[in-house]
């Protein structure tokens, strides 16, 4: 994990991770669904910079298949996984640790504090660095809702 980097670093690789992801399935020649979107499939260069790895289980979704029933059903399914899957990663990676007691707060609906889900190995981030914060956890957690509609 990265023990005690930065929030500013945590907030690069978060960054890199969505624009990886929107890439994927906005700007391909065919949709790629990446299917196993983990902390251990984002590797980091030097620099920090990520590069998302592991396309065994992708899929490639194409316009000429011909049960476009099928096509449409597997595209959702696995475009929602994607987000869901990016959605604890963010977490993760914020706080240090996977958020499986989170999703457990979250479904019984107890009130969390932000202060108590960022990693405390981090010192406090500036106001504009903080205000990245907010934003990747406000849309992690809106990637890992229930109801996307929300």
């Amino acid at each position: 994990m990265f023990c005690t980097r930065s929030a500013c670093t945590r907030v690069k690789i978060m960054q890199g991770g969505a624009h990886a992801i929107f890439h994927l399935h906005n700007d391909c020649f065919k949709l790629i669904v990446h299917l196993y979107i983990t902390l251990n499939n984002i590797l980091l260069q030097r620099d920090f910079v990520p590069w998302l790895s592991d396309f065994g289980t992708a899929r490639l979704l194409s316009s000429d298949f011909s049960n476009w029933t099928a096509v449409v059903g597997l595209m959702a399914t696995g475009l929602q996984c994607d987000v869901y899957s990016f959605g604890v990663v963010a977490l993760e990676i914020m706080m240090g640790r996977h958020p499986g007691e989170l999703l457990e707060s979250l479904s019984e609906n107890r009130g969390l504090y932000l202060k108590d889900l960022l990693d405390q190995r981090l010192r406090s981030p500036s106001s504009q660095l903080a205000a990245g914060v907010v934003s990747i956890v406000t849309v992690a957690l809106a990637c890992m809702s229930t109801d996307p509609g929300s």
